[in-house]
């Protein structure tokens, strides 16, 4: 239970930002909180039970608390020899001479369910600027192994950006434009996550999302992902936050 300081978080918000997991214990989740304000901690994230509800003796010591469900889902890919490669309009990013500032918007896209996002405390210029990041450090390949986009006439209309871990794959960022939802275009991106990663050598792929963001639970669902487990994580924030951050 011990808070865990996060750097990058607490360099990009501009203010010491920590994580901690949480059994449901009330006299534990209270210790951590209280280790968090020693070391000056405004923002802390909790990983909670599914159905934990932040305790009152929280609640009316804190400035507020925005909590939201995380769903982890996995799919196996034990069937990899007849995975079909998705080709058509289907190009890894690093082939191309990619526009940046189309992969920065579907950042934006793809991070419009997130906890940064809906948390009212944090302005939506920084959360749309930290996925901008993201997508971008994906391109880069900092935060991702390998990116693939789907192209309309030059443009990318759609991306995902995927992560190696050992015999497995992760899809960090997905996204699609909302002129072109509905055409299958995100089926095909998942697609070819997954061929990369069993062409790679792994034999599953795991991806997570917000229990509110029932478009994408539709999309891995019908894509043949299960879902592995919930948690639902908190935004407490001990103190008002000072937005000089790099956003």
């Amino acid at each position: 239970m011990t808070p865990v300081v996060l750097e990058w978080d607490s360099d990009f918000f501009g203010f010491p930002v920590a994580r901690t997991d949480w059994s449901g214990n009330l006299s534990e989740i209270a210790e951590a909180i209280a280790d968090a304000r020693k070391i000056n901690v405004t923002l802390l994230y909790v990983f909670a039970p599914p159905n934990a509800a932040p305790p009152a003796s929280i609640l009316n010591n804190v400035i507020s608390v925005f909590t939201c469900q995380r769903v982890e889902l996995e799919k196996g890919l034990t069937d990899a020899p007849n995975l079909r490669e998705e080709r058509e309009s289907i190009v890894a990013l690093t082939e191309i001479n990619c526009n940046v500032e189309e992969i920065s918007e579907l950042g934006v896209i793809a991070g419009s369910h997130s906890r940064f996002m809906c948390d009212p405390m944090i302005p939506r210029t920084i959360g749309e600027r930290l996925f901008r990041i993201w997508a971008e450090n994906s391109l880069r390949g900092i935060l991702a192994d390998a990116s693939f986009g789907y192209l309309s006439d030059t443009r990318i209309m759609g991306f995902v950006s995927v992560r190696r871990q050992e015999r497995a794959g992760r899809i960090t960022l997905i996204a699609v434009r909302p002129e072109v939802r509905g055409k299958g275009i995100g089926s095909r991106l998942v697609r070819a996550a997954e061929s990369y990663v069993a062409a790679t050598g792994g034999d599953k792929i795991t991806v997570a999302t917000q229990g509110h963001n029932e478009p994408a639970l539709g999309l891995y669902r019908s894509s043949g992902y299960k879902e592995l487990a919930r948690s639902r994580v908190w935004h407490v924030w001990l103190k008002p936050p000072s937005w000089n951050t790099m956003a």
